[in-house]
């Protein structure tokens, strides 16, 4: 199937619009678009089917995204009911629901509101005021989830009320009510004394929500530094999760969060309570303030460049955050240019099925801002020349929520980085040469994506020569 659909703020860079396009590419398109661009930048011409809302809302139930991206997809759920961009349509409806098992369907349902799509603040404040009195999960899930798709301008209204339910005895109520500062960002600066109190709360869950919101409200967020940090010293249960929007909390609140640059480093490789999510978070702190760190930062990112373990499955993602961020310090020194061109040279990374060349791509961007001191990585430069898989990287952060990410053909970043390299990379312009004719459709790229892959091979050939 094709779609033609356009974006804004680059978001034409997730996916090419004539690319082919299976079920899997559909979901990953549209959770992009709702984490990236959220769905003022998502706009759709013509061609969009059922299979984009019910491919994404299948894979939010069984992948358990977090809230933010699930009720993006609820909402584009109930934009299509809406006849914003679908016209109501029973059999969708039924459609879907014999894809989800009996208790899905059942949550489903609850989660659509029937007809109460669109009602404000007031009335999803009302049922999270009403759950916590009568303790029913019910009514405190379906306020919570219908207060996550309100405009910012009726969660103002309303913030002064959702703040007293910071001190509920209800976990679920204190949860809840602890998203909605995030949804306003700065101008819910009057909730800031209670999310800095629900930072120590007995619940995970809790703080985690806490954290989000102090980092959304941003740099008047500076008084809860510490608190912030006092995270980073405990044990995270959650997988890193906790850890993670601290850290990102910290990104956000900006230049008072240097003083704790050093505990952030820390944990980039080698902290106690390593893992994933807070390891990829403090990768992103550094890079958005790279001219800030210490000077030890750099030899933690090579670490993780050099560490296997960061090269396969879903950790490659850490090794490619490490690349791109090696590139934000002002001299990217020879100490990273073996575990640069180790990496270049690493395999695919096989998760759920799929190759990964993400890691790849980023070390050949790497490799590229070297210039000539990348003249020892020539061969495996072009050993991967010919590699026309696609990949994103991302290559800096509008804030700490907003990454930007591009996508390249590895072979386009290889033949840049030996464009850079000059004339000691003369002998991989007969491969060069054999690039820029390329033939790209043969590879399944776009004629977009050739264009490119051709213009980065004649402009390596230009500067070589």
């Amino acid at each position: 199937m094709k779609f033609n659909q356009y974006y804004d703020n680059d978001l034409n860079q997730v996916m090419d619009p004539d690319r082919q396009i299976d079920n899997l590419d559909l979901t990953e398109w549209v959770i992009k678009c709702v984490l990236r661009g959220g769905f003022d930048s998502f706009k759709v011409q013509s061609g969009v089917i059922q299979d984009v809302i019910v491919q994404t809302t299948i894979m939010s139930f069984k992948k358990n995204f977090d809230y933010s991206t699930y009720s993006g997809l609820l909402e584009l759920v109930g934009k299509a009911y809406q006849g914003e961009y679908l016209t109501e349509d029973d059999d969708f409806r039924i459609s879907l629901e014999t894809l989800l098992t009996e208790d899905e369907a059942d949550e489903y349902q609850m989660l659509l509101y029937e007809n109460k799509i669109g009602m404000p603040a007031e009335y999803w404040l009302g049922k999270l005021i009403e759950g916590e009195k009568n303790n029913d999960l019910r009514l405190l899930r379906e306020g919570y989830w219908g207060l996550t798709r309100v405009r910012k301008e009726d969660c103002l209204a309303i913030l002064h009320r959702a703040i007293s339910l910071f001190q509920s005895e209800n976990m679920r109520a204190r949860w809840h009510s602890a998203m909605i500062p995030a949804i306003i960002g700065p101008g819910a600066e009057e909730a800031i004394p209670g999310l800095r109190n629900l930072l120590t709360d007995e619940h995970h869950i809790v703080r985690r929500e806490a954290a989000i919101s102090l980092g959304k409200i941003g740099s008047s967020s500076w008084v809860a530094i510490d608190d912030l940090a006092n995270l980073l010293d405990q044990r995270d249960v959650t997988g890193g999760m906790v850890h993670r929007e601290a850290i990102l909390a910290l990104a956000n609140i900006g230049e008072p969060s240097f003083e704790r640059f050093d505990k952030i480093v820390a944990i980039i490789e080698g902290n106690e309570f390593i893992n994933t999510w807070s390891n990829s978070a403090a990768i992103m702190f550094v890079t958005m303030y790279a001219q800030h760190a210490p000077p030890e930062t750099e030899m933690k990112l090579i670490e993780v460049i050099e560490n296997p373990k960061y090269r396969v499955a879903e950790e490659r993602k850490l090794s490619a955050l490490a690349a791109v961020a090696l590139t934000k310090f002002h001299h990217l020194g020879e100490n990273a240019l073996v575990p640069l061109t180790s990496l270049l040279e690493s395999e695919a990374a096989e998760y759920n099925g799929y190759l990964y060349y993400d890691h790849k791509a980023a070390a050949a961007y790497a490799l590229s801002k070297m210039g000539e001191l990348a003249e020892p990585a020539i061969d495996a430069l072009i050993s991967e020349i010919f590699n026309l898989n696609v990949a994103e990287i991302y290559i800096d952060y509008i804030d700490a929520y907003t990454p930007v990410g591009k996508w390249f053909t590895v072979s386009e970043l290889c033949a840049e980085a030996l464009g850079n390299i000059g004339d000691a990379a003369m002998r991989a312009v007969p491969e060069l040469e054999r690039l820029a004719s390329i033939d790209g459709s043969r590879y399944g790229l776009s004629e977009a994506q050739e264009a490119r892959v051709q213009a980065a091979a004649r402009e390596a050939i230009r500067k070589i020569e």
